[in-house]
């Protein structure tokens, strides 16, 4: 029952973001904390989605500026790892090679976040790394 409350009230507060490839939910304040500083966030994942590497850039440029926290937080990291998951390694790992330290940080630990490391029954730091090694060199 409460599993149950907790999933009606996260999507409560969500719109759905749709693409050929894959339907996400983001989360309205992540939409709307990004519309205060002048971003589309339902256009970058889209094009990002298609590969566009100036999109999937100002994404993780986002993760360390935009201020996301709470709900806005859980659903950049959920939207991140659905990136990764759906365009591949090459693309986001090589995307991501591009970026400052501080920012490269920032999005390993929101994959992390996403995939559920640090779980009981989570994924190891040493799997992610074999199954994308191009984003997951950047974790110490």
């Amino acid at each position: 029952m409460i599993k149950l409350l907790i999933i009606i009230t996260f999507l409560v507060g969500c719109s759905s973001v749709k693409n050929k490839n894959t339907q996400a939910i983001i989360s309205q304040d992540t939409i709307s904390r990004t519309q205060s500083i002048g971003y589309d966030y339902v256009e970058l994942v889209n094009k990002s989605l298609n590969h566009n590497k100036h999109s999937l850039s100002k994404l993780f440029w986002l993760t360390t500026h935009a201020g996301y926290d709470g709900i806005a937080s859980d659903s950049h990291s959920g939207i991140l790892g659905e990136i990764l998951r759906r365009t591949g390694d090459d693309y986001f790992g090589k995307t991501l090679a591009l970026e400052s330290n501080e920012t490269q940080k920032e999005v390993i630990e929101m994959l992390f976040y996403d995939f559920g490391f640090g779980n009981s029954k989570s994924i190891t730091a040493e799997q992610l790394k074999e199954w994308y090694p191009l984003t997951f060199k950047y974790h110490n």
